[in-house]
């Protein structure tokens, strides 16, 4: 599944991009996240474990992960991709563009959680996720 998301600023592409780039600072802002571990950094990369908790229509799952976030100060971009957790695949990317009021931000998640034959009801429960974390994240560049 692939969830795509976007949101203009009306702050300049240099400044959204560097605020995205301070993942515990902005972890803060989004209510699922618990906690955010640096792992492994390097110039343009970092690697970090996330904490989050979801409620969900009465039930309550924890969910740990380590992802791999690539930075392309150029392009202003990041790559990103889960190395380890729950789901099979899940990875994507923020693209950060000019805009005439300021950045455009676009971000572009791909999931695979292995339903499988657990069908269509539960892939819309977590495609409606997915969408709202992107929509979080987006919201938290704001601040």
């Amino acid at each position: 599944m692939q969830v795509r998301v976007e949101k203009i600023y009306s702050k300049p592409v240099e400044k959204v991009y560097s605020t995205a780039k301070e993942l515990q600072l902005l972890a803060k802002q989004i209510p699922i996240i618990r906690k955010v571990e640096i792992l492994e950094e390097g110039q343009n990369w970092v690697k970090a474990r996330w904490f989050a908790h979801l409620d969900i229509a009465g039930m309550s799952q924890s969910l740990s992960w380590v992802q791999k976030d690539t930075w392309d100060d150029e392009k202003k971009t990041c790559a990103f991709e889960m190395t380890e957790g729950q789901f099979k695949k899940y990875q994507g990317i923020w693209e950060f563009h000019p805009d005439e009021k300021g950045c455009r931000a676009v971000l572009t998640v791909e999931y695979d959680a292995g339903l499988g034959l657990l069908g269509p009801f539960f892939q819309q429960i977590l495609n409606k996720l997915v969408r709202d974390s992107c929509e979080m994240w987006l919201t938290a560049l704001e601040k």
